[in-house]
């Protein structure tokens, strides 16, 4: 089961990843590219519903690597000769790489962006899908009716006690403080860092796990040592389809994207030359951008309080340092 909108909308994405690979060059029959992701669930989910669909439609191979951050891509661009001829990489990575000089530009007359909205493309990466960040809690912890609704919820240690985790890292940690401490979801940015802070360290007390990958998020609420977290999407995916004791809400959530994009030299990149993508091919992008059913399993476009209740996180913030 593969969510459109978890960390990471890829159902009925294959023409636009047709047309990503037509606009990178790599569009010689039996030709091999690399493809490199940050690994875990979501990088074998785009092989098996973007990539692999995709390259056999072409004719292609290709091979995949896992890649740490951006500093993996800024290595391999300052080598002059790039492994990876496809990176997929979250959204801050896809700022810093674009302010950088990282990435080749694309051709955006082979790729298609129905669906796409402006902010997740850029001259030089396009959103690949949609990512979630939620609060999740065990169920046989918060019974149907007690369970904490709000990130004030959440930081209400004496109504809704219990273990909890949150992300090490700023970007989407900082706006969960926030909207905990009162601050409303369209007034979030740009942010008051040291509100977030002073709102973090109310809560720290009581952070019984920080994690570092979405994993580890999903596990730490599997395995009990928590009881209510956030997780992201993906991995959320992962604990209905087990059929985990876990529930979660819509309300608060953020949603961010990870993009597609060609590190700057790729060797197949200069090979583009009047190639077009199929016109045959289904609507690229039909729910790229938009927000897919976790508790169906199906790429439906949400629409109403399950979209409205979701801000969309501001990528261009951590492109560098805060």
């Amino acid at each position: 089961m593969i969510p459109t909108f978890a960390r990471r909308s890829l159902l009925r994405q294959i023409p636009l990843a047709v047309s990503c690979l037509l606009a990178l060059g790599a569009v010689q029959a039996q030709e091999r590219i690399t493809f490199a992701a940050t690994g875990g669930f979501m990088q074998t989910a785009s092989v098996d519903t973007m990539l692999k669909p995709a390259t056999d439609k072409l004719g292609m191979t290709f091979r995949q690597e896992t890649l740490d951050n951006i500093a993996s891509i800024r290595v391999q661009v300052q080598s002059g000769k790039p492994a990876w001829d496809i990176v997929k990489v979250p959204a801050e990575d896809c700022a810093a790489g674009a302010k950088e000089g990282l990435f080749e530009k694309l051709d955006y007359s082979q790729i298609p962006t129905d669906g796409i909205p402006a902010s997740g493309r850029d001259p030089v990466w396009v959103a690949a899908n949609m990512v979630s960040t939620m609060m999740v809690w065990r169920t046989d912890k918060f019974k149907p009716g007690a369970e904490p609704k709000t990130w004030a919820d959440f930081w209400d240690v004496q109504k809704f006690p219990g273990r909890r985790s949150l992300p090490a890292f700023p970007q989407e940690t900082l706006e969960i403080a926030l909207m905990a401490d009162g601050v409303a979801p369209d007034k979030l940015y740009p942010l008051d860092i040291e509100r977030a802070f002073k709102s973090l360290e109310k809560i720290k007390p009581h952070i019984a796990a920080w994690w570092k990958t979405g994993n580890q998020g999903a596990q730490l609420l599997t395995a009990g040592e928590v009881d209510v977290g956030v997780v992201w999407g993906s991995r959320l995916a992962t604990l209905l389809k087990d059929k985990e004791p876990v529930n979660f809400t819509y309300n608060q959530g953020l949603l961010g994207y990870s993009c597609l994009a060609i590190p700057k030299g790729a060797a197949r990149c200069s090979r583009a030359e009047g190639h077009r993508a199929d016109a045959q091919s289904r609507n690229a992008g039909q729910c790229a951008g938009r927000h897919g059913d976790l508790r169906s399993g199906q790429c439906q476009c949400l629409q109403g309080q399950d979209l409205l209740a979701r801000t969309h996180e501001d990528a261009e913030l951590f492109a560098g340092e805060l």
